[in-house]
C-alpha cells in the first residue's frame, strides 16, 4: 500500500465517521445495533491502517538516510509528510469513534433512565 493510497482511505474514513456521527445525532438512541456495530469495526480497522502507516514512515525515514542519493530526499520527505498525516488522522479518528461510542452509550443510559422513571411513576399512580 502506498502512501498516497493511505490518505485517499484516511478521507473515506473520515466521511463514513462523520456520517455515522450525524446519524447518531439525528437518531439519537434509535439507531440501529447494525450503527455500533459498524463504528466499531472502523476503529479496529483504523488501528490496523495506523499500524501500516506507521511502518511505511519507519521504511521512509531509513530512505532519508544522508546516503541516499539528493534527488530522491524530496520525494521521501512528500512519503514521510503523507505518512505523518496519516499516522495523525488515523489516531484522532480512533479517538473520535471512542467519543460517539461513548455518547451514544451515554444516550441509551439516559434513555434507560427515562424508561425507568415512568414506569416508576405509573406504578407510582397504579398504588
Amino acid at each position: 500500500i502506498a502512501a498516497d493510497d493511505i490518505v485517499v482511505v484516511m478521507h473515506a474514513y473520515m466521511a463514513r465517521v462523520a456520517h455515522l456521527e450525524e446519524e447518531l445525532q439525528e437518531r439519537g438512541v434509535e439507531v440501529s445495533s447494525r450503527w455500533l456495530d459498524e463504528l466499531s469495526l472502523v476503529r479496529l480497522q483504523l488501528a490496523v491502517v495506523a499500524r501500516r502507516a506507521r511502518g511505511l514512515l519507519r521504511a521512509s525515514r531509513q530512505l532519508s538516510a544522508p546516503d541516499v542519493r539528493e534527488e530522491l530526499s524530496g520525494y521521501v520527505r512528500d512519503i514521510a509528510d503523507h505518512l505523518d498525516e496519516a499516522v495523525d488522522d488515523t489516531g484522532i479518528l480512533i479517538e473520535k469513534c471512542g467519543a460517539i461510542i461513548g455518547s451514544y452509550e451515554r444516550l441509551v443510559e439516559r434513555e434507560q433512565d427515562r424508561a425507568r422513571q415512568v414506569a416508576g411513576d405509573r406504578l407510582n399512580n397504579t398504588l
